[in-house]
């Protein structure tokens, strides 16, 4: 035997390589607790500013119509902004992209707390709305590019428990310092986040060195039409109530922008959207399970306030109260179904998670308006459970396949259309409510709720559907092949640069 085949040589080998492990597992850490943090107050930055939109209004002498456009622009802004800084993330590096992000994001809610005028605080929403794409484009694919796929579940997890966390505890929050502080304090609170920019700039993963491809700028301008008018259209269809000037207008312009997109796609060598991310089947599908799950999620999240009210009399106070825990339930299981993604595939979970929502909204529409409060809160706790299972699985396996030098692109392309379906489940869900009230006949035929308010009914009927067809679309992206990404599981890293 070799002298350097001892045991006591091979020990001090082993010893630097451990803790080459233990520092990385460290880095790893600190990585997925900074977007985690990030994400979380981008969320609960916008759940706290719908609670202070009275006092605004109070404050600059404005009424409901200039309050909804300082929402509208923070919606347009964000949803715009997430393929463009995705795809800037894959050119140039995603850390330096999300870094610039958390400044704009700080910034805009700065300004949005000192604003002297109206206007100067629809700017600083634009502001923050840029920031906040860059935050949540950007977090996934450092987190997926930094954590081996055996690992990535589990993060995911951890990330969905923070998104949840500020979606449940954001109404509540921002309630408290407007009634207690002032509204201004609800966008100081975002800006906050400047306290955890020098730890990002100090442990997020440096860039990658990527081929030098050319940027489709008119491409993304055609993307950003079709994203900004569908996202008005929306929006100014569930404020509005019909079909306005706004509404069609908006619609045209969504209309233009996705011929554009669909001709530069086809027509241009390096187009904004990859091919190869409309090449992987299993890419397309998972993108529509997220698409098709916010339209059903946000469904019953927009209805029941309105149910809690005017069905069962409760004051605003107790209509959050009676949101939370479906909100508790997605927090407290997230990790775990984060971490069973890892040692389960994924779809194993995300299927039964859509069915078990399909079937509590079914349950919801046809048996329970008329209920007591708390008993339809109680039943929605199933909603939460089936988002659980779905929302890091649906992550984890998404990472896993799209190849690694489109991260950027693919994860932000994603989450926008993640996020148009938040606005179509809203505005599908209030227009069925509007249309569908005092009719006095549901659309169900099995119906045996309150007869007086069948419009609950078919407004949350809406999100059954959209739960099933993402159910339906899960099966299908679980048969499909998706194409071999670049990096397989336990394959190295490209090197890094400086």
């Amino acid at each position: 035997m070799h002298h350097n085949d001892s045991p006591r040589t091979m020990e001090v080998v082993a010893q630097p390589q451990a803790r080459l492990t233990r520092d990385a597992r460290a880095h790893e850490r600190w990585v997925v607790a900074i977007v985690g943090l990030a994400s979380f107050m981008t969320v609960t930055s916008g759940t706290m500013v719908n609670v202070a939109l009275p006092p605004i209004g109070d404050h600059f002498g404005v009424d409901a119509g200039a309050l909804g456009w300082l929402v509208s622009i923070y919606l347009l802004t964000f949803g715009v902004a997430m393929p463009f800084h995705g795809r800037l993330g894959d050119r140039f590096g995603e850390r330096r992209i999300y870094l610039g992000g958390m400044v704009l994001f700080v910034i805009g809610a700065a300004l949005a707390g000192l604003a002297f005028a109206f206007p100067m605080l629809v700017i600083a929403r634009c502001i923050q709305g840029l920031g906040a794409g860059a935050i949540t484009s950007l977090g996934m694919a450092m987190v997926a590019r930094i954590v081996p796929p055996e690992r990535r579940g589990r993060t995911m997890g951890i990330i969905a428990t923070a998104v949840s966390a500020g979606t449940a505890i954001g109404p509540t929050l921002g309630g408290i310092i407007t009634q207690l502080i002032a509204w201004r304090m609800v966008f100081l609170f975002a800006a906050m986040l400047a306290a955890v920019i020098p730890l990002a700039a100090r442990y997020l993963p440096p860039p990658l060195l990527h081929q030098q491809v050319r940027i489709d700028w008119l491409g993304g301008i055609a993307v950003a039409a079709a994203v900004s008018g569908v996202l008005l259209a929306f929006t100014s269809l569930q404020r509005q109530g019909g079909l306005t000037g706004v509404v069609i207008t908006a619609a045209i312009v969504g209309l233009v922008g996705t011929v554009l997109t669909i001709h530069r796609q086809q027509t241009v060598a390096s187009p904004f959207i990859d091919r190869a991310l409309l090449a992987n089947r299993r890419y397309v599908l998972l993108t529509l399970v997220g698409f098709l799950t916010m339209n059903g999620g946000m469904g019953v999240i927009v209805i029941a306030p309105f149910l809690y009210t005017n069905v069962n009399g409760l004051p605003s106070g107790q209509v959050g109260l009676a949101l939370l825990p479906q909100a508790l339930v997605v927090v407290l299981l997230a990790g775990t179904a984060g971490r069973l993604a890892d040692r389960w595939n994924p779809f194993i979970l995300i299927i039964p998670g859509l069915l078990i929502s399909c079937a509590t909204v079914l349950f919801l529409s046809s048996v329970a308006i008329g209920w007591p409060a708390a008993a339809f809160s109680a039943v929605t706790m199933f909603l939460g459970l089936g988002q659980a299972l779905v929302n890091a699985p649906l992550m984890t396996i998404l990472t896993r396949t799209i190849p690694a030098r489109i991260y950027g692109v693919g994860l932000g392309i994603f989450n926008m259309l993640f996020f148009v379906g938040t606005s179509l489940g809203a505005a599908v869900s209030t227009a069925l409510l509007e249309s569908r009230a005092g009719t006095g006949r549901a659309l169900l035929p099995f119906y045996i709720g309150a007869e007086d308010f069948t419009e609950y009914s078919d407004a949350l009927l809406f999100g059954t559907v959209a739960f099933a067809l993402a159910a339906l679309a899960a099966f299908a992206a679980s048969r499909a092949r998706a194409p071999r990404t670049e990096l397989s599981a336990g394959s190295p890293e490209p090197r890094t640069a400086d």
